[in-house]
């Protein structure tokens, strides 16, 4: 090839990169800080320009409570390492059939059975599932075990009208395609949000949770993505 030809087309590629780069960084802003940072960052990451642009924003730890109803039938599962302030279970059919430290437990007269600091696993369907320990157990009106002792109990298949989470320590969570309303609270101020067949994922969550069948009352302090949070109500 002619030198000096040569000479042109490397001045032109010098150009056109130049040209790119100046593109993204003003587009961009925070994508480079200059044009040496941008030329290493391309080569650290050749796909840099495509995920810089599209960068979604940094989650956001909110204090929020939401109504939500899945879009199909739930199916979540929990193994809590530390203990929550209470599971309740609230029930009319006196077919459920509770075992505390091995023995079954059963009322004709109960329809709501409690256990208090527990911590295990909770399956959450159709029907309830819990297999776990807690210090203390409440069954309708009558109290079993004290602060103490640690009881061991297991409940599987039960048919719920409601089931509770209280306290629930910090967790990571991920809930189904629901739809429903999200009030965040910030300094005073209240803004609603419209969750229209989302899935909503937590990086971290602590507050309370009740389902009722296919329907979820939730609220606490979490951190959230914040393409959830898009649509406003007025």
């Amino acid at each position: 090839m002619n030198f000096k030809v040569l000479i042109f087309v490397l001045v032109a590629v010098v150009a056109a990169a130049a040209g790119v780069v100046d593109y993204v960084g003003e587009t961009n802003p925070n994508f480079m800080g200059g044009f040496g940072d941008g030329i290493s960052g391309f080569f650290d990451n050749p796909t840099g320009f495509v995920t810089g642009f599209y960068k979604e924003d940094p989650p956001k730890t909110v204090d929020f409570r939401a109504n939500l109803t899945f879009s199909a039938p739930v199916s979540i599962n929990f193994d809590f390492k530390e203990p929550l302030q209470a599971a309740a279970i609230t029930y009319t059919n006196m077919d459920n059939v509770f075992y505390v430290n091995g023995l079954s437990v059963s009322s004709v007269e109960t329809t709501l059975f409690e256990a208090r600091d527990f911590n295990g696993k909770v399956s959450i369907a159709r029907d309830v599932s819990l297999s776990g320990k807690a210090t203390q157990l409440r069954l309708d009106k009558s109290f079993i075990g004290n602060s103490e002792e640690e009881i061991k109990v297991v409940a599987e298949n039960i048919t719920y009208d409601s089931l509770e989470l209280m306290g629930v320590p910090q967790v990571t969570l991920t809930l189904p395609r629901s739809s429903g309303t999200m009030m965040i609270y910030n300094t005073g101020d209240t803004v609603a949000y419209d969750i229209a067949n989302k899935e909503i994922e937590f990086i971290t969550f602590t507050g309370n949770m009740k389902f009722i069948r296919n329907t979820l009352e939730i609220s606490g302090i979490g951190t959230i993505k914040t393409s959830t949070l898009t649509t406003t109500i007025e």
